[in-house]
């Protein structure tokens, strides 16, 4: 008797985009490139949430999606500029996978992570989040400032988020979820850290982490760079999460059960 092994799982891929078109391309490039050297996981589609970009990102994306099969393009345009996390949550719900990956565009998540994601999940896990702070991972910021204002940034989620304490890295924008942990979040006011959504609304879900260096931005910059403006939106994001939160009834977090 032949044993057959096991077909790589399939993972969607979820993306917010914004004004891109300086890094699209290249992103496009290595994505593609990456997903064909896949041996356990298979990458089925790009789902790519636009707010509107008016810098040629669109047209990258609706070339990727005319002409691209293996993996499939899916290019979703909104009319007007209304959050990451939203995005991202719509990206969710239009998976065709039972595994979703989220990340950036702009070059500093690498595409080759996506397949250790994969790799470390299993039926137990509901979320595998790609961490800076642990083995394996590592970060150089362009700017001294920023080092500090993530440092207070994490401290403040784990004073205000129980789930977020269990991660070292829960300001992370890259990681791998169970569709439906993303797909049935309420909806909310635009926010930029759905992890921690995630963290606020599912404090029980099976975690793992798994390290990655985060590259550098191919182009444009980050809010980060704005300095002490980010940080009232984030506490306001962090306190909505919050009340969320504790106004919602609990729901297991996976068909295994609840946790």
């Amino acid at each position: 008797m032949t044993s057959s092994s096991p077909a790589p799982r399939e993972i969607s891929v979820v993306c917010p985009t914004y004004q891109e078109g300086a890094s699209i391309a290249r992103f496009l490039e290595r994505v593609r490139g990456a997903a064909a050297r896949f041996t356990d996981c298979r990458l089925a589609e790009l789902i790519f949430v636009d707010d509107g970009s008016t810098d040629g990102t669109i047209e990258t994306l609706r070339e990727a999606e005319r002409t691209w099969t293996s993996p499939r393009a899916v290019l979703i345009v909104r009319a007007h500029k209304a959050g990451t996390v939203s995005a991202q949550i719509l990206g969710f719900r239009r998976a065709s996978s039972p595994l979703v990956v989220t990340m950036d565009a702009d070059g500093q998540h690498p595409a080759e992570t996506i397949a250790r994601l994969a790799g470390a999940w299993e039926p137990s896990v509901d979320l595998v989040v790609a961490s800076r702070y642990v083995a394996g991972g590592h970060v150089e910021w362009e700017f001294a400032h920023r080092a500090l204002i993530s440092a207070g940034a994490r401290r403040i989620s784990r004073i205000a988020l129980p789930g977020a304490r269990r991660l070292r890295d829960p300001l992370s924008g890259f990681f791998l979820a169970r569709r439906e942990l993303v797909s049935e979040l309420p909806p909310t006011d635009p926010g930029y850290k759905i992890l921690l959504y995630v963290l606020a609304m599912h404090p029980r879900a099976e975690i793992r982490e798994v390290g990655y260096e985060m590259g550098m931005r191919i182009a444009g910059e980050s809010k980060l760079v704005r300095g002490l403006g980010f940080i009232p939106s984030f506490l306001r994001e962090v306190s909505r999460y919050r009340r969320l939160a504790r106004s919602s009834p609990r729901r297991p977090v996976s068909p295994a059960g609840t946790r």
